[in-house]
């Protein structure tokens, strides 16, 4: 459990890097590649009994459909920072 959660938060805090160069639209690869990993930490984190986390990730994941017409990257940010957050509070 305690190498999920520090895989987990370097993975998210990844994520959040990512976004950094991003402004005005996100690029459908990034996307997509967020989708992905929200996905993976969505499912793994049931799996260890972190049902909040997984839930939060999978409203995160939920915002990455292909046909979005935009997504409000400062809440993303945001949202991805508080997912972080309650990762490390679990550690």
């Amino acid at each position: 459990r305690e190498g999920y959660l520090a895989r987990t938060a370097d993975d998210i805090q990844s994520l959040i890097v990512m976004l950094e160069p991003c402004q005005g639209e996100l690029p459908a690869l990034l996307r997509d590649e967020l989708r992905m990993r929200l996905h993976r930490v969505a499912g793994s984190a049931g799996s260890f009994g972190f049902t909040e986390m997984g839930a939060r990730a999978r409203l995160l994941e939920l915002r990455m459909v292909p046909d979005a017409d935009s997504i409000d990257l400062p809440s993303l940010r945001g949202s991805l920072d508080k997912l972080r957050k309650l990762v490390d509070s679990l550690r």
